[in-house]
Parts: structure tokens; sequence; C-alpha cells
């Protein structure tokens, strides 16, 4: 039986320090039809959202990354795009990552590792329904 995977046509910033992760998510996204953008970290999905014309839909960021984390991504990646949704992913679990500042009710969390198919699920979810 084939496996139904979610599309979309939407614009995504992904966030990724880990190149094998980042490689990965670009590719499970771009087969289902998003437009994606990556970034190695915060500084440079900052840099790469400045240049981009049109509207972000949606930001997947990890939340434990070097200089910058997650949380204070999407802080300042809001303050560019308000209109954009965000996703945290991370390899720790949930109660983990309170820490960095990233739990609160309206928070979508996707856990690493992930497939193909969970990814594309939660960002056709997240743009669906948040």
């Amino acid at each position: 039986m084939a496996i139904d995977f979610p599309t979309g046509n939407e614009t995504v910033l992904l966030v990724e320090d880990e190149t094998i992760v980042r490689n990965f998510a670009v590719k499970a996204l771009t087969q289902q039809g998003f437009n994606v953008y990556s970034a190695v970290d915060g500084a440079d999905a900052l840099k790469i959202a400045e240049g981009i014309d049109g509207d972000i839909h949606i930001l997947v960021t990890d939340v434990v990354m070097p200089e910058m984390n997650g949380r204070t991504l999407a802080e300042k990646m809001l303050l560019l795009r308000p209109a954009t949704k965000v996703i945290y992913a991370s390899g720790y679990n949930e109660d983990s990552f309170i820490q960095e500042g990233v739990r609160e009710d309206n928070i979508v969390f996707l856990q690493k590792p992930y497939t193909h198919q969970m990814l594309a699920q939660k960002v056709r979810d997240v743009l669906d329904n948040v």
C-alpha cells in the first residue's frame, strides 16, 4: 500500500546546523513541492530571509544551535515576518529543551529523528491549522 505524502507549494525556511539532516529535510520537502531555502544557523537564516521577496510561510528550525538558538531565531524572524509560522525540531525530548526557552502552549515541536513523511505532514498540518 502506497503512503500518501502531504504536498504544498509554500515557502519553507529550514534551519539546521547538521549537514546530513539539513540535506535530508530539504530533499524531503522539495520532493513534495515546497519551495525550500536552507540555512546553517540563525544568522544565515536571517540573512536569507532578508533577501526573499515573497512570503516565508513557515520556519522549521533546530532548537539547539551554536551562536543563536531556535527560539531567539524565531523571535527575530517574527519581527521581520510576523505571519511566518514556526516548527521547532530537536533530537532532545521536549522536556530537555525547556532550558532553551522554547516551552509554551503554542509551540509546535517535531522530534528528531523524523521521517520524510513526518516532516512533510507536520509542515502541512502547521500551514493548514496553526
